[in-house]
């Protein structure tokens, strides 16, 4: 069989194996998916598996590295500053949270749920942080309080999906942190 292309955009077979995974994630905790289950599923085989992740939890953590809201930040940051009024979340950031809260709900993973939250709190710091301003331990802990805070309510929405209330629930967490957030982040880069 053939090496799989580097461009990971373009491969049909990783596309095939992530969406196998989203599949049995609906059905089964991730330590029950087996790397056999996904291959067959996939229709590929256990070398081209290994050839984009190193186990069913590589798949899970990159899966999560990849499917965080880039606009999140950016929204936020937006209606924090007034440069808009209402935040929305459109329906395909909410199908990426919804399928975050399979992963780190239903699981209940606390180390898929604490890569959540340092991807999102990584991202933030980018977004958030002039160039040349450091975030220092006070800023670390906010970020980390925030983004912990989101992804525990998502992975709520993941144990019972009864709670109708996901989309305000994190818009609500944005609008009470953020705010002292930023003024934080502005008077540190004032110094």
């Amino acid at each position: 069989m053939a090496r799989p292309k580097k461009n990971e955009n373009l491969n049909p077979v990783r596309s095939r194996i992530e969406n196998e995974f989203w599949k049995l994630m609906k059905k089964k905790s991730l330590k029950q998916i087996t790397v056999s289950e996904l291959v067959k599923n996939a229709e590929c085989n256990r070398t081209t598996f290994y050839y984009h992740f190193d186990s069913v939890e590589d798949l899970a953590w990159k899966i999560i590295a990849e499917s965080l809201p880039v606009e999140l930040p950016k929204i936020a940051q937006a209606y924090f500053t007034g440069k808009i009024e209402n935040v929305t979340i459109d329906s395909e950031t909410m199908n990426i949270i919804e399928r975050l809260s399979v992963l780190i709900g239903r699981d209940g993973s606390s180390e898929l749920a604490n890569l959540a939250a340092d991807a999102l709190k990584k991202m933030w710091i980018r977004e958030f942080l002039q160039r040349g301003t450091k975030c220092d331990e006070e800023l670390s802990y906010v970020f980390e309080f925030m983004a912990s805070g989101i992804i525990s309510i998502i992975s709520r929405y993941g144990k019972s999906e009864d709670i109708v209330k996901l989309k305000e629930s994190i818009l609500l967490l944005n609008k009470l942190f953020s705010k002292p957030t930023l003024n934080l982040i502005e008077s540190k880069q004032m110094n």
